[in-house]
């Protein structure tokens, strides 16, 4: 269970991820007036190796689309940002500092990201596996159809970008294109599964129009009804 398809803005936080702690050596080495492979002949990597490991398991868990990802991502950034602090303290290198500051900036930036990304519908089911519960909007139905899949399924999240659905039998991989029936309209749409659960699956609308009613007109839809993912207990 988990993501199935990995959005350009993880793959691109894992690479800054992975660049934070090459970053921290190069500036480093900048401070010290070594290059970087003659510090890694002196072993320097080994003294770094517990903030190699907060890369790894930012990189895993972000991978993994963890909820508890952009605090290991928040520890691993403000741990390489007070590294290259000290050094510039050190030598009150103007370049270092500059190049602390854009660090800073970077970092920040991508953190809206992650949480923004982490906070996508089509991650987030809306119930727990296993819970007892009625649609409080039972007409919001879906159907997904691909090259061999043809399935049905209820709206359980939704947002601008797209939605999650619990789904019943055979979860479809990949492309799929969804329909939905609200109020006597069609709405129709493609997307990419992103995300699978044990009885749903997360799917990413992509903004492509197959006709004249599609995803964006249906969630502005319900947005301006005021009409808000929801769940009642049974």
């Amino acid at each position: 269970m988990g993501p199935r398809k990995r959005t350009a803005v993880l793959l691109n936080i894992i690479m800054f991820c992975g660049l934070s702690f090459v970053f921290n050596l190069v500036v480093f080495s900048l401070g010290k007036g070594q290059s970087v492979l003659s510090m890694v002949n002196e072993n320097l990597i080994y003294e770094y190796n517990w903030q190699l490991f907060l890369v790894l398991a930012s990189i895993v868990s972000i991978y993994r689309v963890k909820k508890f990802s952009i605090f290991i991502y928040l520890a691993l950034t403000l741990s390489v940002f007070f590294s290259t602090l000290s050094i510039f303290l050190e030598g009150f290198d103007k370049v270092i500092l500059a190049l602390t500051f854009i660090f800073a900036v970077v970092a920040y930036y991508y953190l809206l990201l992650l949480k923004a990304e982490l906070d996508e519908p089509y991650y987030n089911p809306n119930y727990s596996e296993g819970q007892l519960f009625s649609y409080a909007h039972k007409d919001l139905e879906v159907r997904l159809s691909n090259k061999s899949h043809v399935i049905s399924g209820t709206l359980t999240n939704w947002g601008e970008s797209g939605f999650f659905c619990k789904v019943d039998g055979e979860r479809p991989k990949g492309k799929v294109d969804f329909t939905l029936n609200f109020k006597g309209k069609e709405f129709t749409g493609n997307g990419v599964v992103v995300y699978h659960s044990k009885t749903g699956i997360g799917i990413k609308s992509i903004n492509k129009k197959m006709s004249a009613l599609g995803w964006p007109e249906f969630y502005g839809i319900m947005d301006e009804f005021g009409i808000r993912p929801k769940l009642s207990t049974s």
